[in-house]
């Protein structure tokens, strides 16, 4: 169980080197849905990141995806 203020360290896979990320929890929801295992829902405060890196990984990663800007889907 994760609670407030808590400290994590997020791994982000690339096709590199993974991008390590440290956060703080900011908020914790728990929900048990009926069709499902217990979910622990949070929201993390990055406070040590490598921003350019996050930045380059999510170019590609939509790159990859196929994905197309909101503007060219109507």
């Amino acid at each position: 169980m994760v609670k407030t203020t808590q400290v994590v360290r997020a791994t982000i896979p690339t096709g590199g080197a993974p991008i390590i990320c440290r956060g703080r929890i900011v908020w914790v929801v728990y929900e048990q849905p009926e069709t499902s295992v217990v979910v622990y829902r949070t929201g993390v405060k990055f406070i040590e990141v490598d921003t350019k890196a996050v930045e380059d990984f999510m170019t590609d990663f939509a790159a990859d995806s196929n994905a197309r800007p909101a503007a060219e889907i109507a």
